[in-house]
């Protein structure tokens, strides 16, 4: 596999894989991700005081979550064991065990969902853990109105639309 390394960029061999790593000078840019000239000031922060490059921009904060003023929705908790709640806004311990290739994260409306970050990884709908996603392994016949989900373990066809559940027919249908 080849690594394409930005201009402001080198490519390091870790662990026998190549990875690329800011020059110096230059950081990781929090929101696009790539190499970009460090801005912020060059002395020694105050307590809990923070300095993240965002969209190319020194963004400061004194507060526990940072968020720069051109994007107030992507924020950064300064005390990186803690997650960013929506629904709060505030930095919260983020505290479920999701098995392998999952973390812990908040919905829109602050409830802990595990979020499965590994490639050939679902969330169990029975459990909440990531899993091996079965569906890419196991043919399962779902209608078109349907798709295939993990649930306990098993494939299942779950209704698309999550407003519906599958009914003694196997077709869509509103709860009852």
């Amino acid at each position: 596999m080849t690594v394409k390394c930005d201009a402001n960029s080198m490519c390091i061999v870790a662990e026998r894989l190549g990875k690329c790593v800011c020059k110096p000078g230059y950081v990781r840019d929090t929101i696009t991700g790539s190499c970009v000239a460090n801005k912020c000031p060059m002395h020694e922060c105050i307590r809990n005081e923070f300095c993240e490059m965002a969209n190319a921009t020194a963004v400061w904060s004194t507060r526990l979550a940072q968020c720069p003023t051109t994007q107030p929705s992507i924020c950064v908790c300064n005390d990186k064991s803690l997650t960013l709640n929506p629904a709060t806004g505030l930095c919260e311990a983020c505290d479920l065990a999701c098995g392998v290739g999952g973390s812990c994260a908040f919905t829109k409306t602050g409830t802990k969902i595990c979020k499965c970050d590994v490639t050939g990884f679902t969330r169990d709908l029975g459990t909440g853990l990531c899993v091996v996603n079965l569906c890419r392994t196991t043919p399962t016949i779902c209608r078109p109105d349907q798709r295939c989900a993990v649930r306990n373990g098993a494939t299942v066809c779950v209704c698309i639309d999550p407003s519906l559940v599958v009914g003694s027919s196997g077709s869509c249908v509103a709860p009852a």
